[in-house]
């Protein structure tokens, strides 16, 4: 008997390393270490407007782009919605969290060291939650909990409702992040698309 697999309802997270050059990184750090901040160690939401940034914002839209692509979803056009980045401390976390308002989301790691706060995704699906067997190894189909490891000059994009968090930090080595928004421009779906899905 052969036995044959279809995964259905995928929640993909995508990802990317060396994104920038160290010329880009650096303009990238001095104008976060300069720019207002909004807490102590987060910035505004809107940097993606800072020259420094133009090279972060090409690259994350030729990733959605790619993805929106593979996906065949028709759109008129999309944008980046707000941009911030955040310089996790010590013993500081972040707790669980989706974007709302947005489609795509994704977090750019700047600076980071193998021992710096993971990032953290959780299982949307509350049936999954239910009987949860003894896992002789953790898989992608089989774990509720998927951990990331930051890593200097890597992007992860995902879906903006996918709930995720990050750990609290034991390591004093500076980790900062900029996270980010995309969300589509114009016209979304089909006419009274809502109103005619089946179940």
């Amino acid at each position: 008997m052969k036995l044959f697999k279809t995964s259905i309802f995928p929640t993909n997270l995508y990802h990317c390393n060396d994104v920038l050059n160290e010329k880009d990184m650096d303009k990238i750090n001095k104008y976060i270490k300069s720019t207002e901040k909004s807490t102590p160690n987060q910035t505004h939401g809107a940097i993606q407007k800072h020259k420094s940034l133009k090279p972060l914002n090409t690259e994350i839209k030729k990733m959605a782009k790619s993805i929106f692509d593979e996906c065949f979803y028709g759109y008129e056009d999309f944008q980046i919605t707000g941009m911030w980045a955040t310089s996790l401390r010590i013993n500081e976390s972040h707790p669980p969290h989706t974007h709302a308002n947005n489609f795509l989301s994704g977090v750019y790691f700047l600076k980071a060291v193998d021992t710096s706060a993971k990032l953290i995704f959780y299982d949307p699906r509350p049936q999954a939650h239910v009987i949860r067997p003894y896992k002789i190894k953790i898989t992608t189909d089989n774990t509720t909990i998927w951990n990331i490891i930051p890593k200097t000059n890597t992007i992860y994009l995902f879906p903006s409702w996918l709930l995720h968090y990050v750990e609290t930090s034991f390591c004093d080595k500076e980790r900062t992040s900029i996270a980010f928004n995309i969300m589509f421009k114009g016209k979304i779906g089909e006419i009274n698309q809502l109103e005619h899905n089946e179940f």
